[in-house]
């Protein structure tokens, strides 16, 4: 999904400009989507019931939001985990609820993501960092690739989302996200995939060229390592940023 991602949306940053709703899924993908779901085609109707009938996909969803003073911490493998599961799973309810608000034209899925991308525009405020909280860049990078994924289809879909809390969610990516992975990761190569994918999703969402081709950048670097990495012995091509375990 990373490769096609970056290939397919570089035609649209030279120009910098961004076709919307996009990041992930387009407006014709959406659309078809929705098609196959009416006709009860498969595989399509299938998922869409399981998403319905997920926790996740449900109608009376309940975030938990960010931590109550706006800073997730995390640790190793998520010790100590403070707000970084809650995280996860509202970015990925938002995400759901989104494209279920697509699909059915149910205001109240949209109203679900609305409420979820609020609670996070305005309460996150960044990842706490140190010795003890180290995952703090990965966690940043999960939710930087989600977050941009809900939020350009309420954006763009009518849902009802106000322009200051747009506005205030693009914001929160800027300056709770984007400092976390900007600078790409030294220390694994699995990190900095997913930091590539959330820079070029923010990127993206809040229409800022710059940090997608940036994005762009480290994919061209990060990519072509890490295949050879696995696949051709004498590593020819070195890590970009660092030699530390690339998994």
């Amino acid at each position: 999904a990373l490769v096609v991602l970056a290939l397919g949306s570089w035609r649209t940053a030279a120009g910098q400009t961004f076709q919307h709703p996009g990041v992930l899924v387009s407006r014709a993908q959406l659309d078809y989507i929705k098609v196959m779901v009416a006709a009860h085609a498969e595989p399509f109707y299938s998922a869409f019931v399981k998403a319905q009938n997920s926790n996740i996909g449900s109608l009376d969803y309940q975030p938990y939001g960010p931590p109550s003073d706006g800073y997730i911490k995390c640790g190793p493998t998520s010790n100590p985990n403070i707000g970084c599961s809650n995280s996860d799973n509202d970015s990925s309810a938002a995400y759901l609820q989104a494209l279920l608000w697509y699909i059915t034209g149910n205001q109240q899925y949209a109203k679900n993501a609305i409420t979820i991308l609020n609670l996070y525009g305005y309460g996150l405020k960044g990842y706490s960092t140190g010795s003890t909280y180290s995952n703090a860049p990965l966690q940043a990078a999960w939710d930087g690739q989600k977050w941009p994924r809900a939020a350009e289809i309420i954006r763009y879909s009518n849902a009802g989302w106000s322009d200051a809390d747009i506005q205030q969610f693009k914001t929160m990516l800027d300056t709770a996200i984007v400092p976390r992975i900007i600078n790409g990761s030294t220390s694994n190569g699995n990190w900095e995939i997913s930091m590539i994918e959330a820079l070029i999703n923010i990127g993206v969402f809040n229409d800022e060229p710059t940090l997608f081709n940036t994005g762009v950048t480290f994919w061209k670097q990060r990519i072509p390592a890490y295949l050879y990495y696995h696949t051709d012995g004498a590593q020819p091509v070195p890590a970009p940023r660092g030699t530390a375990n690339w998994y």
